[in-house]
């Protein structure tokens, strides 16, 4: 017996613009969590892929990025990836000092970073609610991932920079042939 159940509608999806997520990173009044909201925004990491971070994970002179198997998420993450790092966070990354230990140096390891405090830089910032209610660190990734695709990045460029699962075409593609520095030199 079949049983038809109700369909659920798609919820639209608003993310921040790129100008959005610049003025809320600026209406923080910490340099921690100016430097997580950047590193977010540039990455399309996620707050605890960030915070987790170590200074040993990020090639400056490269300009590559390693997110190391247990700071992923889902399935695809947990292997590991390398992607470039967009030029404009490699120039701010050098400036950022001591490079040993956690990129983020939070205050306090035991204390994470309060949504309440990044609603209020939203807030400050004058930005839509729709973009970021309830996921106030995720609004940046949405951010990046919009973004790019309407700079002209390509689909599975955005998807691999995310950690997306990317199916057959992921497996047997070299991430060289998926134009990761393209996209990233669009941010």
């Amino acid at each position: 017996r079949r049983v038809a159940l109700p369909s659920r509608e798609q919820a639209a999806t608003y993310a921040p613009t790129w100008a959005e997520m610049d003025a809320s990173i600026e209406a923080h009044t910490t340099s921690h969590y100016r430097d997580l909201c950047w590193l977010l925004r540039c990455t399309g990491l996620r707050k605890s892929q960030a915070l987790g971070l170590r200074w040993e994970d990020i090639d400056l002179d490269r300009g590559v990025l390693y997110v190391r198997p247990e700071l992923g998420k889902t399935k695809a993450e947990r292997r590991g990836r390398r992607v470039p790092v967009a030029p404009v966070l490699l120039a701010d990354l050098a400036g950022w000092g001591v490079r040993r230990g956690y990129v983020i140096r939070w205050p306090s390891r035991l204390r994470k970073p309060h949504n309440i405090t990044l609603q209020r830089a939203w807030e400050r910032a004058g930005v839509d609610a729709s973009k970021w209610r309830k996921r106030t660190a995720h609004a940046y990734r949405k951010g990046l991932a919009t973004g790019l695709i309407e700079a002209g990045a390509g689909r599975e460029a955005v998807e691999f920079l995310l950690g997306h699962s990317m199916g057959l075409r992921g497996v047997y593609t070299d991430p060289r042939a998926l134009g990761l520095c393209a996209a990233v030199d669009l941010v």
